[in-house]
């Protein structure tokens, strides 16, 4: 066996170079909707496991060159499994149909073997073993520079906002109410319900009328994508009035972090309580007072299992009782149940409270009685079953809500402001389905329907427009709660859109706004 100083000295570093690549490598490409903290938790995890595997087989293996090869190997294979995937889903074996898990799993198995055994038999591989280091070394220090580079840009820009919201002219109010800004994603309307679903949704709309509240039976989302449609609601604007002249992802992301509305909040003393969503541009505020997070997979943790082979573990199987999907019903059930303390909790002031819930919107978690439902949205072949699993989602999130609702009502000593509202609407299963199906007449129809209801104290329910689109959501409340200047902005809406294409603000003009006479 290898004495401690002599492994030291012979330590193999090419496995830790290719274990940390592949998390690293996600990162930077993802960094947009990621916060830096989240890097840090799995890079150590992996970094311990190498290091157990790697004295484990040094028992065994002798030569440190190949044990090191035979790891950087296995590991790059294991976490980027789904990157390989995707790479092959492109090409003549997709359309053979064999691109599968079924098929990948005993083929990588395969061929590790047959490489480990190759590297086994081989005979001196140091100047191999030299060659993949000096490579991955260079690959970790590209990997370090792009986020290194990333952070120093976002430091520049977290102030991108702030002169737009101190021109804002405004009142100052003794007695603010708490602001309540619930999300549920994809909800759609009650009628598209009706004729699409063949749902009547009377019984949530009645129950949020009978306790107060206007539901708009003509509102509108003004973007079809959540990535546009929060950061645009939350800035009181359309997108060519808010991105700069050379746009990158980061920006949608601190558009949510450092918005409008946030900041218009915080200079009249609003504590900003944010629930940590867990995915995407709102899975983070570190301008927030107080943030809720009760699961242990964020963001980044759940594309590294989806992007590995731990995603057969944890995703497919339950490992030590421990999955993504028991995670997630983890984290809707407990921002419901802790959105009912908050009228309670003494934070120093009013309080600004922001839950984007990541439901009905897949993955399916829940049937319409709360029970656990495991089946994979990207599994589901039939249109009439993702169909029945969104909607049973959406009937159970409705129940939610309600439970919500009441006992918000009932703790608050100030009547609150309360909006629920989707950023937008109708979830359609879109694997498989071409391009020009999302610019259609019909899915835009449909998608832009989005569900708003407003719980208003006083009588301004009663100016309330019954078909304010989301862009105009606070504008509405600013201009009637705290005397700003802000009049509400014509309505403009866009066609579903790649958020991603947008590279250029001249790349504004691809997307295509919706004639009014389809809605």
């Amino acid at each position: 066996m290898l004495k401690i100083k002599d492994f030291i000295k012979n330590i193999p570093y090419l496995p830790f170079l290719y274990g940390i690549f592949p998390v690293l490598f996600l990162f930077t490409h993802n960094i947009s909707e990621l916060k830096y903290e989240m890097l840090w938790l799995p890079l150590f995890t992996i970094i311990f496991i190498i290091l157990v595997i790697t004295l484990i087989l040094s028992i065994f293996i002798k030569d440190y060159h190949k044990s090191g090869l035979i790891l950087s190997l296995f590991f790059l294979l294991f976490l980027s499994y789904g990157n390989f995937k995707e790479l092959l889903s492109g090409g003549w074996l997709a359309d053979m149909g064999i691109i599968k898990d079924k098929y990948l799993y005993p083929l990588g198995i395969l061929f590790f073997g047959l490489a480990s055994y190759f590297i086994m038999k081989s005979g001196d591989l140091k100047a191999v073993y030299g060659f993949f280091k000096t490579a991955g070394c260079v690959l970790i220090v590209y990997s370090l520079a792009s986020i290194g580079f990333s952070a120093y840009s976002n430091r520049q820009k977290d102030t991108v906002f702030l002169n737009n919201v101190s021109q804002m002219e405004t009142g100052q109010n003794q007695n603010l109410p708490d602001i309540y800004y619930i999300i549920p994603d994809t909800y759609a309307r009650a009628d598209v319900l009706k004729e699409l679903y063949d749902y009547d949704n009377s019984g949530f709309i009645d129950f949020l009328k009978g306790k107060g509240f206007s539901v708009l039976s003509d509102s509108k989302s003004n973007y079809q994508n959540t990535m546009i449609s929060i950061p645009t609601t939350l800035n009181m604007d359309y997108l060519d009035n808010l991105l700069p002249e050379t746009i990158k992802e980061d920006d949608f992301k601190n558009m949510v972090q450092n918005s409008r509305v946030q900041q218009f909040l915080k200079e009249r003393g609003y504590k900003i309580i944010y629930f940590d969503s867990g995915y995407g541009i709102t899975s983070y505020n570190k301008y927030a007072d107080i943030k809720f997070n009760p699961s242990y997979i964020n963001d980044f943790s759940r594309q590294i299992i989806e992007t590995s082979l731990l995603k057969y573990f944890v995703v497919k199987r339950n490992l030590f009782g421990f999955s993504i999907k028991n995670e997630e019903r983890k984290r809707i059930l407990y921002s419901v149940e802790k959105l009912k303390e908050i009228p309670e909790m003494e934070v120093g002031g009013p309080k600004f409270v922001f839950l984007h819930i990541n439901s009905p919107h897949t993955p399916f978690l829940f049937d319409r009685n709360g029970g656990e439902v495991d089946v994979d949205w990207d599994s589901v072949t039939s249109s009439e079953e993702y169909n029945n699993l969104w909607l049973d989602q959406l009937i159970f999130i409705s129940g939610q809500l309600s439970s919500a609702v009441e006992e918000i009502l009932a703790k608050s000593k100030t009547e609150p402001i309360i909006v629920i509202q989707s950023d937008h609407g109708l979830e359609v299963m879109m694997h498989g389905l071409p391009d020009e199906f999302f610019q259609s007449d019909a899915f835009t129809r449909a998608r832009i329907k989005n569900f708003s209801a407003f719980y208003l104290p006083g009588n301004k329910k009663k100016i309330l427009p019954n078909n304010l689109t989301n862009v105009n959501t606070f504008r509405f409340i600013f201009k009637n709660y705290f005397n700003a200047d802000l009049n509400l902005l014509e309505d403009k809406i866009y066609r579903y859109f790649d958020y991603s294409l947008l590279k250029h603000r001249s790349d504004l003009k691809n997307m295509k706004q919706v004639p009014k006479s389809l809605f």
